[in-house]
């Protein structure tokens, strides 16, 4: 009776240990593919993501939220020219944007690397 206790015992916790690992798995994989429905639009990843799309420098958007909602303005600052470039950058509710303005339209969506901002480091 002891070894069928303790046989018990361990299929519990190896049970336990795979199901963790699974969700584990299940939130890292949706983090990876989806960031934004579990994080949110903010400032550093849209601004990434755009600056990713135009110069490809860090430092070179500056973006504001305005007051209506998924719509930002962002100016990208162009170092060959000395000019900033200011768009009206649409994110909709899958993280993917639209800028038009002053330069040529842009399309992008934020990504996992956009939250982690990879190309910092």
């Amino acid at each position: 009776m002891a070894k069928t206790a303790g046989r018990r015992r361990r299929r519990i916790l190896w049970g336990s240990v795979a199901l963790l690992l699974v969700v584990a798995v299940a939130a890292g994989a949706l983090l990876v593919l989806i960031p934004v429905r579990l994080l949110g639009v903010s400032r550093g990843p849209l601004e990434y993501s755009v600056e990713a799309q135009t110069t490809g420098r860090v430092g070179s958007a500056d973006c504001q939220l305005t007051r209506r909602p998924g719509v930002w303005q962002c100016e990208v600052f162009d170092g060959q020219q000395s000019t900033y470039t200011r768009y009206e950058v649409r994110v909709s509710e899958d993280g993917c944007w639209t800028a038009r303005g002053e330069g040529p339209a842009m399309h992008g969506c934020l990504g996992f690397r956009d939250y982690l901002r990879i190309m910092d480091r």
